[in-house]
């Protein structure tokens, strides 16, 4: 069940990659039908007295996005919580994935096991029924823009919860190490296992990539890692 838990979390992590890539593709086709329609124009306009063209109703779509937009945040919320905060940031190690770095709690143990590219994975707890995981995947050769990456968030939040068991809290727009940011908080409803989690999916224009950081704790977890997982985001920087 464990090893579920993660791979959810993973699906969580490439669900926005899925999404903007696909927003991606839809936009090159839009810009080849603008290309092509200075062509097919007197056809279309000799076709124009055969069946009326049918338009879609979009209310259904209109009111699953505005339900979707209502998920978003300034900035992350400030999450509550009857754990005691995890405060182990003082002997932090560094970690460095494309051209970003940052520092993490060296209570934090790197996974040699599981890890390999483009997924990479760091645990706090683990035991039967307890997951603190902290994840970076890497999605190469996006070259996805701001504006597409923003045109697709709604498509991102539907994209999180397509498995069922993933359920959007809330999501934010930022900007880390000056690129643009899209986060999501989320809570995973498994048979045996429950747990929340932040997801980070930084926009790496310069390296033409997605970096995706997250950290999910299942509800068994003794500490609650939000605050040092927020010093993590804290220290990311682009590499001098």
């Amino acid at each position: 069940m464990k090893k579920k838990f993660l791979v959810l979390t993973m699906a969580a992590m490439l669900a926005l990659s899925t999404a903007a890539c696909g927003n991606k593709k839809e936009e090159k086709k839009s810009e080849e039908t603008v290309t092509t329609s200075s062509v097919t124009e007197a056809s279309e306009t000799e076709a124009s007295t055969s069946a009326p063209t049918v338009v879609k109703d979009a209310s259904e779509t209109d009111a699953k996005n505005a339900e979707i937009d209502k998920l978003f945040s300034e900035e992350p919320k400030i999450t509550l919580s009857d754990k005691t905060a995890k405060d182990g940031f003082a002997n932090t190690v560094e970690a460095k994935y494309e051209n970003l770095t940052f520092q993490v709690p060296d209570y934090f143990k790197y996974s040699e096991e599981i890890s390999s590219d483009p997924n990479y994975y760091y645990y706090a707890e683990q035991s039967e029924d307890t997951v603190v995981d902290l994840t970076v995947t890497i999605q190469n050769g996006t070259g996805v823009t701001k504006e597409v990456a923003q045109a697709a968030k709604d498509e991102f939040i539907s994209s999180l919860e397509a498995t069922g068991e993933i359920k959007v809290t809330s999501a934010f727009e930022t900007e880390i190490a000056g690129y643009y940011t899209l986060g999501a908080d989320v809570e995973y409803n498994m048979s045996d296992l429950t747990g929340t989690g932040r997801l980070y999916f930084i926009f790496d224009t310069d390296a033409a990539k997605i970096v995706g950081i997250g950290l999910v704790q299942t509800s068994k977890a003794q500490y609650d890692y939000t605050s040092d997982f927020e010093k993590i985001i804290a220290t990311i920087k682009v590499a001098q």
